[in-house]
């Protein structure tokens, strides 16, 4: 952790603010200054732990604080700080659960993946709640498998904390209902079922109910708590349907308006596509809103992750098999439901395929699974020789990718063609603005992202050459079957064209041709 950290720090001063950081940095600006209404979809309270440093630094008096609203935080190395420690959070998380499980060789291989994985790096050093909700999903899910076993008080009561915890962290959150259901159907047999345990659980289940529903209430700080269905401004047709249930749409609800709101806009956004670019996977284009690829996380997963933690997730995938489910306790039960069941939904049903970040909550599960191959690697120096250099071959990969984990591809991607495998927040997010233009402020003859062929050395970032923005812009480039001679900061592409391709392109695209020379 002290290297995940070492990384992260020199991380959060490299990178520009990313397209998403401002308005998730803005809503924890309004959280802190008593408002939580909203004028988005998916920012969420959790981010007012990020715009607390610059908060508190501001009423101890220091010269160092927000501007206003609008002006993004005093400083943004302070504001990416809680973000980083809440990676730090998860990665001691499912560390001390792969311990419970596996003991301190099982903890050393979760945390070793975890902690020289990029995506949970680069998104552990941004103002975004990616991190805090694989967090808060997996400590719902730990105290989820405590409860089922003892639904005894002290439990019930950190299941709400944590479940509530999550749900103010990111929406994805309104599946924990599923996957605990799913869980507690594998489990029938591995718990006690006597009618006593049957009352505790009842009870012990409104007792976290009502936990979850306070925490969610001093989040979104009680703001029109008791408004009922009717009484909300809803987006989506399914909402508004809802809305005119009679009886129901009547009833106050438990939960603020703004968290049935945002709720609300986030279905309808991933449902509908407004707000994000075109989806993109290996060359093919999507309109937003379209089914979309059911390979997409799979997909890019495989190649923005390390291939030494591939094979040690295939390798523990192939334990759990041998071993039979019938051998698998409540934790184990547990942690598999969630990924399967967040697998499922990724794939089959969610539309907003935009970056691998939104599939990292079921993440931090399969880390907690694949602590499985500890005691396995330690049977033999053999293997644990190969379990150390595995973990040397994964911290190498990350390193030499330097200080961008955002834009991380494996050793399997040609560096100049990682675009021809995704795009958007998987590579190009805003983080390199910054070197970007200090590259073509060195290298004036360079041209940015020209609309028409010209010819020389152009420059384009991986969004416009790919269609994800600007779709018809790059068109002509796309078309061409030119192939980059470098990159820069791997989120740019640099191509060079000769006159004579200049010329045939723009004859192809019915442009008038070059004036000579």
């Amino acid at each position: 952790m002290g290297l995940f950290l070492l990384q992260g720090i020199s991380t959060i001063g490299a990178t520009s603010p990313t397209t998403d950081e401002p308005g998730h940095y803005r809503y924890g600006h309004r959280i802190l200054r008593g408002v939580a209404a909203r004028w988005d979809d998916s920012k969420m309270p959790a981010s007012a732990l990020n715009a607390l440093p610059c908060f508190v630094s501001e009423r101890i008096g220091s010269p160092v604080r927000d501007a206003g609203e609008f002006a993004g935080p005093c400083d943004w190395t302070l504001a990416r700080l809680p973000t980083l420690l809440g990676g730090l959070a998860l990665g001691l998380a499912l560390a001390s659960w792969s311990r419970a499980l596996f003991g301190w060789s099982g903890a050393a291989v979760s945390l070793g993946l975890f902690a020289f994985d990029p995506n949970f790096l680069a998104h552990s050093t941004l103002v975004t709640t990616d991190v805090f909700g694989a967090l808060f999903l997996l400590l719902s899910l730990r105290a989820f498998a405590r409860w089922l076993e003892v639904p005894r008080i002290r439990n019930s009561v950190l299941l709400g904390l944590a479940v509530g915890a999550a749900f103010i962290s990111k929406y994805t959150a309104a599946f924990l209902p599923v996957i605990c259901v799913v869980a507690a159907i594998l489990c029938r047999g591995r718990v006690v079922g006597r009618a006593k345990a049957q009352v505790g659980w009842a009870s012990g289940a409104a007792i976290a109910l009502a936990i979850a529903l306070a925490v969610i209430n001093v989040g979104f700080l009680g703001d029109e708590t008791g408004a009922s269905l009717r009484d909300q401004r809803f987006e989506s047709p399914q909402f508004r349907e809802l809305s005119q249930v009679p009886l129901l749409s009547s009833l106050p609800l438990p939960v603020p308006r703004p968290f049935v709101e945002g709720l609300d806009r986030v279905f309808h956004r991933e449902r509908e596509g407004g707000g994000s670019g075109n989806i993109y996977l290996l060359g093919e284009l999507r309109a937003p809103g379209s089914d979309g690829f059911p390979s997409y996380f799979l997909i890019v997963g495989f190649f923005k992750t390390p291939i030494p933690t591939l094979l040690a997730l295939a390798l523990a995938l192939f334990l759990f098999v041998k071993r039979g489910r019938a051998s698998w306790n409540v934790d184990e039960v547990t942690l598999a439901s969630a990924v399967v069941m967040l697998s499922l939904y990724f794939s089959l049903l969610f539309r907003a395929q935009i970056g691998f970040r939104h599939y990292l909550v079921a993440v931090p599960p399969m880390f907690v699974l694949a602590g499985a191959l500890g005691p396995w690697l330690s049977q033999t120096r053999g293997r644990l020789a190969i379990g150390v250099v595995g973990l040397c071959l994964s911290a190498g990969s990350v390193t030499r990718h330097g200080r961008d984990p955002l834009s991380y591809f494996n050793e399997l991607v040609d560096p100049t063609l990682t675009y021809t495998i995704a795009a958007d927040s998987n590579l190009e997010w805003g983080q390199t603005a910054e070197e970007v233009e200090a590259y073509l402020a060195a290298h004036p003859d360079v041209l940015r992202a020209p609309a028409k062929p010209f010819p020389g050395r152009l420059l384009v970032g991986a969004n416009q050459l790919t269609g994800v923005v600007t779709r018809r812009r790059m068109e002509w480039l796309r078309d061409s079957r030119l192939r980059p001679i470098g990159h820069v900061a791997f989120t740019h592409f640099l191509f060079e064209v000769s006159d004579a391709e200049a010329g045939a392109l723009r004859l192809e695209q019915g442009d008038p041709p070059l004036p000579p020379g």
